[in-house]
C-alpha cells in the first residue's frame, strides 16, 4: 500500500468515525480512542485508572461511551449538547500536495 493509498483509508475511516459521532448515542471504546488521537490501549488503561475525559458504561464486558459528553469534550457541542456542525473537520492529511 503507497503512503497515499494509506492516507486514503486513514481519512476514510476517520469520516465513519466522525459520522457515528454525530448519528449514534454511544460509541467504542475504539472510535473514541481515534477521534481523540490516542491509542486504544491508552483509552482504556485511563477508562481502568478513572481519568478518561469522559464518562464511559460499562455493559457486560463491554465499555461504550456516549457520545454527547464524548461531542462536548471535544468542543463540537456548547454547553446543551444540541449544537452539531453540518460539516465534519476537516481530515487532509498535512502536507498533501505539497512539493
Amino acid at each position: 500500500m503507497t503512503a497515499v493509498e494509506t492516507a486514503t483509508a486513514v481519512e476514510a475511516e476517520l469520516t465513519k468515525d466522525w459520522e457515528a459521532l454525530r448519528s449514534r448515542a454511544t460509541v467504542t471504546v475504539e472510535i473514541t480512542s481515534r477521534l481523540l488521537s490516542i491509542s486504544t490501549w491508552a483509552a482504556y488503561q485511563s477508562i481502568k485508572a478513572g481519568t478518561f475525559p469522559v464518562p464511559t458504561l460499562a455493559v457486560g464486558r463491554r465499555i461504550i461511551v456516549p457520545t454527547a459528553p464524548l461531542r462536548r469534550a471535544l468542543g463540537i457541542d456548547g454547553p446543551g449538547g444540541t449544537e452539531t456542525p453540518s460539516d465534519p473537520p476537516d481530515l487532509s492529511i498535512v502536507g498533501e500536495g505539497a512539493s
